[in-house]
């Protein structure tokens, strides 16, 4: 079985299905068999693994791996750096009004 340091393709685990399909482009078969093992193993995520079996099926018809952009999801860069300064406040929220008249008129009862 496959661990996650050994997965051909960094940030695997927080991949999206999109991200998935672009980046097994560029892998080959025994990548993409490393993979699906792990993804068995894991996340077990149905259309993952629809993706990898139809790569390693196209790369079984006669497929190229395709070198291209890395995919979008795979970055190294953290989620989220920006630092919020300590004096830092939410705008207010001002709640609606809640359809209190401005006038009030005693209710008046069935009349006689």
């Amino acid at each position: 079985m496959a661990h996650h340091e050994d997965l051909p393709l960094e940030g695997y685990d927080q991949m999206s299905v999109d991200t998935v399909r672009q980046a097994v482009r560029s892998l080959d078969e025994e990548q993409l068999q490393t993979l699906l093992q792990y993804e068995y193993a894991h996340a077990d995520r149905p259309l993952v693994k629809e993706v990898i079996t139809t790569r390693m099926a196209e790369l079984s018809a006669g497929a190229e791996p395709t070198e291209g952009p890395p995919p979008s999801g795979a970055t190294d860069q953290p989620r989220n750096t920006g630092k919020v300064p300590p004096n830092a406040q939410a705008e207010p929220i001002i709640p609606p009004s809640h359809g209190v008249p401005t006038t009030h008129r005693p209710r008046q009862g069935p009349r006689r």
